[in-house]
């Protein structure tokens, strides 16, 4: 029920079901603007002269949207196309500061990679020169055991102990002499 004014007779509300129109233009409650045009043959509200014949008794409004133009659309779109265009600018930099991170992360990564095979091959490298020196040692004590026990045998007629443990063969053969 859509109201539409109030009855300048009883001054209650009016809706489209129960208002009534003089030609005049002014509209009342069809019963009080039956009672008033019978009594006395005027329009409650400009006096303008009546009879019950002038009562148009359904009154029907058409009501339109209001058009929409081109101004009303574009203010109307403006907030949202503002809040689009704040967040794109808020992920376009958001994105480029990605981008930036995950360059130096590729570089770090890359100087890392470089820096793993550089210790690699200097590892392998360290390894190689320890073995060469385990196999130069090992020759060394076996040539040395091999002297010494010359040397004892020509100097003392005896054979030294044998050991595998250099520190001990060394510290034999020095207090040997």
């Amino acid at each position: 029920m859509e109201l539409c004014g109030e009855c300048s007779v009883c001054f209650f509300a009016m809706d489209l079901n129960n208002m009534s129109l003089l030609p005049c233009g002014h509209t009342f409650h069809y019963d009080c603007l039956h009672k008033c045009i019978d009594l006395s043959g005027f329009c409650p509200k400009c006096r303008r002269p009546s009879t019950l014949k002038d009562i148009i008794r359904k009154v029907y409004i058409e009501r339109k949207e209001p058009k929409m133009t081109s101004e009303n659309v574009l203010s109307s779109l403006s907030p949202i196309v503002m809040e689009l265009k704040n967040r794109l600018i808020s992920t376009t930099l958001t994105l480029n500061n990605m981008k930036a991170l995950h360059q130096v992360a590729q570089e770090d990564l890359m100087f890392t990679r470089d820096q793993v095979r550089y210790m690699d091959g200097l590892y392998k490298a360290m390894k190689r020169e320890r073995d060469e020196l385990m196999i130069s040692y090992r020759n060394l004590m076996e040539r040395f055991c091999e002297m010494e026990s010359k040397f004892l045998y020509e100097r003392y007629g005896t054979q030294p102990e044998t050991s595998n443990d250099p520190v001990k063969l060394l510290s034999n053969f020095f207090r040997l002499r």
